[in-house]
């Protein structure tokens, strides 16, 4: 192997390519295994040296790699901590990452999920969402285990490294999490991951009850409702409760006593709370760099598959942003016309489904004309010469002015313009004929 066969075997790793698809894409480039002088056992047995070389060395060698960004990138900041002599507790945030939450930080969520490969490390990304909806890093992580005390640490580093307190906070129902949070993050309020304890569902009610397309569809509705109050949730879930037999049910229970820390009807006023609901997006960033066993072996090889997803990251919100400056609004109010598409989206997938079913669209029609009498009740008439101007105000996009204090150019022509008037020239066409070709024209 030479050096850009090296190269290969480990730039590859940073995108998630393992050694043996490395070897594949090698080869199609090559154009056939003929002209490969390269084994794929061979890609693989400097995957193995590459480990074998970083040895015990491999957390020394992630410290010194950071260390070098502090020194030479402008706002770096990292922290660590050892038990001993080995690495329990690491944290970094680049520049980005940090004027990202100064901009976006008021709500944030972290996850501790997924575990390393070789050191069982677990890796706790920092997220906000910013302007686009679009998930953004704020911070990262990486612990020896879940402990009250690393993730003390962790938020406290966290903490030196923004200066300021996120708003919100949204976890999974971690208890060293749940333990830590207030005792170093004490203004900020504490929430539960929806989509963790939703997914518990079908594991605590029987299988006949799983299966009820009625209940899933009655406590999907009330758990996830951002519109309604405390007051109407709690009315609908004794409800719930009473119709499925659930009052003895000691999970629905607990759920239910800590009802104040995950349903959005208890905290549908907290500025962007309608954005982040669950923790799922650290998950997917997760998933994103993809810690797995095929793709890296070591703390530094991770670092490198991170750099290489935030990268990715980054580059999409730069494009977002890019068109944001550069495309002007459409419409003066885009909730309404959102509002209008969405209607009319609905009305054609019912056609859609209904289409050959007389009985469904008469009942439709029904409907509609019910529905039509309770709207002309509660909407004041307008004339259709109203509803031309309407019409015409939201295409054009601004309002049509009632009086007039400024007027376009009196039509006032430029030196050396024509006359307007157009010169008519009549053409007589002629046909000729010829005697070495056929039909000709003459123009006379």
């Amino acid at each position: 192997m030479k050096y850009t066969d090296f190269k290969t075997v480990l730039n590859s790793s940073s995108y998630k390519v393992g050694a043996r698809r490395a070897h594949r894409i090698q080869t199609a480039l090559n154009e056939g295994f003929e002209h490969t002088r390269i084994f794929e056992i061979d890609f693989k047995n400097f995957k193995r040296d590459v480990v074998a070389c970083v040895g015990n060395k491999d957390a020394k060698m992630l410290i010194n790699k950071l260390s070098n960004r502090w020194d030479i990138v402008a706002d770096y900041f990292f922290e660590y901590k050892c038990n001993e002599q080995e690495l329990s507790a690491i944290f970094w945030a680049d520049g980005v990452a940090r004027i990202n939450y100064k901009d976006f930080g008021d709500v944030i969520s972290f996850d501790g999920t997924f575990r390393t490969n070789k050191h069982a490390m677990i890796f706790v990304p920092f997220l906000a969402v910013d302007n686009h909806k679009v998930s953004i890093v704020v911070g990262s992580a990486l612990i020896s285990s879940e402990t009250i005390d690393n993730f003390s640490w962790v938020l406290k580093a966290f903490l030196k490294c923004h200066e300021k307190q996120p708003l919100f906070v949204i976890t999974d129902q971690c208890s060293a999490m749940k333990q830590a949070i207030p005792m170093v993050f004490m203004e900020a309020k504490h929430r539960l991951c929806m989509w963790h304890i939703m997914k518990k569902v079908p594991s605590k009610v029987s299988v006949a009850l799983n299966h009820n397309p009625m209940f899933n569809k009655f406590i999907n509705k009330l758990v996830w409702n951002i519109h309604i109050g405390p007051m109407e949730f709690e009315s609908r879930w004794h409800e719930m409760i009473d119709q499925y037999n659930l009052g003895g049910d000691t999970w629905f229970t607990e759920m239910y006593e800590i009802r104040h820390s995950w349903i959005p009807a208890y905290y549908k006023d907290t500025p962007m709370s309608g954005l982040m609901k669950t923790t799922s997006r650290s998950e997917s960033l997760n998933s994103y760099i993809n810690i797995y066993e095929s793709y890296w072996f070591d703390l530094v090889q991770f670092l490198n598959n991170y750099d290489v997803a935030i990268e990715k990251q980054r580059y999409r919100q730069y494009v977002h942003e890019a068109v944001t400056r550069t495309t002007n609004p459409k419409k003066v109010d885009a909730e309404k016309d959102k509002c209008i598409i969405d209607v009319y989206s609905k009305v054609d997938d019912i056609i859609s489904i209904a289409r050959n079913d007389k009985s469904i669209l008469a009942r439709l029609g029904r409907n509609l004309d019910k529905f039509m009498g309770d709207i002309e009740k509660e909407v004041p008439y307008e004339d259709p010469s109203q509803q031309k101007l309407d019409a015409i105000r939201d295409h054009l996009g601004v309002s049509i002015p009632d009086e007039v204090d400024i007027l376009p150019p009196s039509g006032i022509r430029n030196k050396g313009c024509s006359t307007g008037k157009r010169l008519i020239v009549v053409v007589k066409l002629t046909y000729v004929r010829a005697t070495s070709s056929p039909y000709s024209l003459d123009f006379g």
